[in-house]
């Protein structure tokens, strides 16, 4: 039974990091394929936005790992935007 539980939870994992990714690849996407205003405006708000998002992140129950990953995968997102 406790390996079919185990089985269960790694598989809604893999799922959950599938649906991610999916959602990543389609962000960066859309982001690459705007027109260069727009691209610019949003490439000089996202870091503001993401620096705000994880101050506020701070008050919240999430541990500080969660914090730190949090701003490493936001700014992977905007160099594979800017790439």
């Amino acid at each position: 039974m406790e390996n079919e539980n185990q089985a269960a939870r790694d598989k809604a994992h893999l799922d959950l990091r599938a649906e991610v990714f999916a959602l990543k690849v389609a962000f960066v996407t859309l982001a690459k394929t705007q027109p260069e205003d727009i691209k610019e405006r949003f490439l000089k708000a996202y870091p503001k936005n993401l620096r705000t998002m994880t101050e506020l992140a701070i008050a919240t129950p999430n541990p500080d790992i969660w914090i730190d990953l949090l701003e490493q995968h936001g700014l992977r997102l905007q160099e594979l935007i800017e790439k």
